[in-house]
């Protein structure tokens, strides 16, 4: 590579991390000056290398116009991607921005002919002022002209469950489904926001009411807010610094602030006396026990979002936790009919305080709730759970069920089945499971089980 091009490329490399960590154009001057005094310290005597140092350009405007050149490359390289992929499936979110302007944002993970998988955001695209199934249709059919995307090769369509999105005939998956444009495709719901949705069957108003109307006392007003961290200081027990804001945005915010409301519930109390604010509930022994429990029940169940986050998350990694998460809470509610708080170590700390009768009575009510949140799972999750033989057939081909790839899964049963009778025979592919699902159907790209390729993807 000539010299002049590698001064180039380092260019280009430098406002592609400069447009990545979200820095300011100008911040180029500011890295060229940095590699000049590294260069003049480690290698002095390195003329040619301190004059291509020299040469690199990185000033306001060159970062600016590197940027676009960069978007176009790589969305450019993200269309021929998702055009050169065997299948491919979507996820549809709408939302609205700060200034409540609605925007459907749509990504895409493709699947090439030798199992690679990538997933990118394909685009984020605003629209009308009104957001009717249609309207969405409307954009995500002209960001799939744009990227001219192979609508036969669509397999899935993941949207976030409003009803414009998932209605069976005037939704968007309806519509998508009366268009012969589109081949059979599965519908899916977001499994995180149907957590999320679930998760609020835990109705314990009397709990979350009275903690808001704190934490908003002590952190929207500036005075309130430094002398309730002086009075952490001065108790000086190991505790947290401070109360954290709720946000309803944050999925996982609720539970880290009762959490900490919790640890810091001594200093909440002083500081409340001191500004006369009455609140009862912070000695009601009752109330604290059914704040303890929704700390340990929110700690549950943000390990179950976190474990269904991340990128290139496999459709059956997800089911699994789903279904792991309905399995503990069986054991949760047999815990507590015992009286074995094992899992509920905030409740069990609380549960000292009170006495033998009250404990029994808590412990019925906090069984009832947590079998309340099973059957809020188990209904939400039925569609998911109906789709669990083809799902497993993605980890565990050779012993799924040989009908279990149906349409649209596969274009042709018949052949399926023979397919699936086949790999079950291919012994020297058995180890390669133990390697990874995407390993292994690596493995098994080579053109014999095409109906079965056509079901993993």
């Amino acid at each position: 590579m000539k010299c002049s091009e590698t001064v180039m490329l380092a260019s280009y490399q430098l406002a592609w991390n400069i447009a990545r960590a979200k820095k300011p154009y100008n911040e180029g001057e500011f890295v060229k000056k940095c590699l000049s005094d590294v260069v003049e310290i480690l290698s002095p005597e390195n003329d040619k290398l301190k004059r291509m140092v020299s040469d690199v350009q990185l000033s306001h405007h060159t970062v600016e116009h590197r940027i676009p050149d960069i978007n176009m490359a790589i969305e450019s390289q993200l269309h021929s991607d998702l055009q050169a992929s065997e299948y491919f499936s979507v996820a549809l979110d709408e939302s609205c921005d700060i200034q409540d302007k609605p925007q459907l944002a749509i990504f895409a993970r493709s699947v090439s002919n030798d199992c690679v998988i990538k997933e990118e955001l394909l685009d984020i695209v605003p629209l009308k002022d009104r957001t009717r199934s249609i309207d969405v249709k409307e954009t995500m059919m002209a960001a799939f002209a744009k990227a001219n995307l192979p609508i036969p090769k669509l397999t899935a369509i993941a949207t976030d469950g409003a009803p414009a999105m998932i209605g069976s005939v005037n939704g968007l998956v309806g519509l998508c489904k009366a268009d012969q444009t589109f081949p059979e495709f599965w519908n899916l719901h977001c499994i995180i926001h149907w957590e999320q949705l679930v998760s609020k069957s835990l109705n314990l108003d009397n709990v979350m009411k009275p903690v808001m109307e704190i934490v908003n006392f002590i952190r929207t007003l500036a005075l309130n807010h430094r002398q309730f961290k002086n009075l952490i200081a001065e108790l000086d027990q190991g505790l947290p610094g401070d109360l954290p804001l709720h946000c309803t945005v944050r999925w996982l915010s609720k539970g880290q602030v009762l959490s900490r409301f919790f640890d810091l519930l001594d200093a909440v109390k002083l500081l409340m006396e001191e500004k006369d604010k009455d609140y009862p509930e912070l000695s009601d022994l009752k109330w604290i026990m059914d704040l303890a429990f929704l700390v340990d029940m929110l700690c549950h169940l943000d390990r179950l979002n976190l474990t269904l986050q991340g990128k290139l998350k496999m459709l059956p990694d997800l089911v699994q936790s789903v279904f792991a998460f309905v399995n503990k809470l069986k054991l949760f509610k047999a815990h507590i009919q015992k009286g074995d708080l094992t899992h509920f170590p905030t409740l069990l700390k609380a549960s000292g305080q009170v006495t033998s009768a009250t404990l029994n009575k808590q412990r019925a009510r906090y069984a009832t709730l947590v079998e309340n949140l099973h059957e809020s799972f188990v209904t939400q999750f039925r569609d998911l759970q109906l789709k669990r033989p083809q799902i497993t057939f993605l980890v565990d081909p050779f012993n799924a069920e040989m009908d279990c790839l149906k349409a649209p899964l596969v274009t042709d049963e018949a052949a399926a089945e023979l397919e699936m009778i086949d790999l079950c025979e291919e012994d020297q592919l058995k180890p390669a499971l133990r390697e990874g699902t995407i390993e292994f159907w690596e493995k098994c790209a080579n053109g014999k089980i095409s109906q079965c390729q056509t079901g993993c993807a």
